[in-house]
């Protein structure tokens, strides 16, 4: 089985949906094709080896400020420019297909790849906790380009729901699965020896998703028994802030080895969180259509906090999460179904 994965590049969440998946699918696949934006060290770092990359994005993603606010403006002429040659979009990732000698297409979650798939008789499904036509039309409204968002998605022999994800009751072909993560390694003593800290304190990681967020340098609060490891881009603040890129880590070891999440609500960092009983602390972002369901499970399956950029609210949101009782820990065990699934269906 010749199999072509194409993962969006709009975050890192459709790579930590992905990840799983493949690796499941590994030993049944001759040979797989990763079509994405993403860079290949990424790619590397999550998915089995080996793969090709096809660098070429399958979609335009929405356009972000930053992490919690879409600039809808530039996302609608982004849609537009790439639906301006639509067919001629399809045939050439059909041909590309067939060239390839592609058996079946998987695509978290661009529609381009689906349409593509149908063109040439191939299979193809669809997995993701959302789909980009119910995303425009929040954002910019139900027009052509939403229309061919749904033929696309509809074409899908199945439309993978992985636990948590948006309802999407128009969709006849969804499919609901359970959790799709892939853990990683727990390195705490490793970690905290390259960055010279004490592991006895609590750890607290700081990742957005993969998308930049300007948070003011004196938002994390000092804390006696509290250490926060951040991003490159983080401003500098106290003494209790390390960087965990110093670590040599990859993120999926550094977020199994910290005992909290500070992020923005995001299919990928809930998931893992979750699955590894770390507590989470989120920023809210009510705007965004997928929010509602990952939080609401969020707070079922692990001690969670949602925050206001605030100092004085990150504070009293961990002295809140250290009183509560830890609800036993969600079981990873999506990509295991889709396997059976996928390769019955193929």
């Amino acid at each position: 089985m010749r199999l072509w994965a194409s993962i969006s590049h709009h975050g890192l969440g459709h790579l930590a949906q992905t990840a799983p998946i493949l690796y499941a699918l590994h030993g049944q696949a001759a040979a797989i094709v990763v079509q994405s934006a993403l860079p290949l060290a990424r790619l590397q770092a999550r998915l089995p080896q080996p793969f090709v990359h096809n660098p070429e994005a399958a979609e335009t993603a929405f356009v972000m400020f930053d992490a919690l606010r879409v600039d809808v403006a530039a996302s609608r002429a982004a849609f537009a420019a790439f639906h301006h040659d639509w067919p001629q979009r399809v045939d050439a990732l059909a041909r590309e297909l067939e060239r390839q000698r592609v058996d079946v297409v998987l695509a978290n979650v661009a529609y381009l790849p689906l349409a593509a798939a149908a063109r040439v008789g191939l299979p193809a499904y669809a997995v993701c906790s959302l789909n980009w036509a119910d995303i425009y039309a929040h954002y910019v409204g139900r027009d052509t380009v939403w229309q061919t968002m749904l033929e696309a998605y509809a074409g899908a022999r199945s439309f993978f729901r992985p636990t948590p994800a948006m309802p999407m009751p128009w969709l006849e072909n969804a499919e609901t699965v359970g959790v799709l993560a892939q853990p990683g390694v727990n390195r705490r003593g490793e970690m905290a020896e390259r960055l010279k800290l004490d592991n006895t304190r609590r750890m607290w990681l700081v990742g957005m998703g993969g998308f930049g967020w300007e948070a003011a340098p004196d938002l994390l609060p000092q804390r006696p028994n509290t250490v926060w490891l951040l991003p490159d881009d983080w401003p500098a603040g106290h003494n209790d802030m390390y960087r965990f890129s110093q670590a040599g880590m990859d993120f999926a070891d550094v977020l199994a080895s910290c005992d909290g999440l500070f992020t923005k609500p995001g299919y990928g960092s809930f998931a893992e969180a979750a699955t590894q009983g770390l507590d989470v602390l989120y920023l809210s972002r009510p705007d965004w259509p997928e929010s509602p369901a990952l939080t609401d499970w969020l707070h079922a399956n692990t001690r969670a906090r949602a925050v206001m950029p605030q100092r004085a609210d990150l504070a009293k949101a961990l002295d809140d999460i250290a009183a509560q009782p830890k609800p036993p820990r969600p079981t990873a065990d999506g990509a295991a179904t889709i396997r059976t699934r996928f390769l019955g269906r193929a």
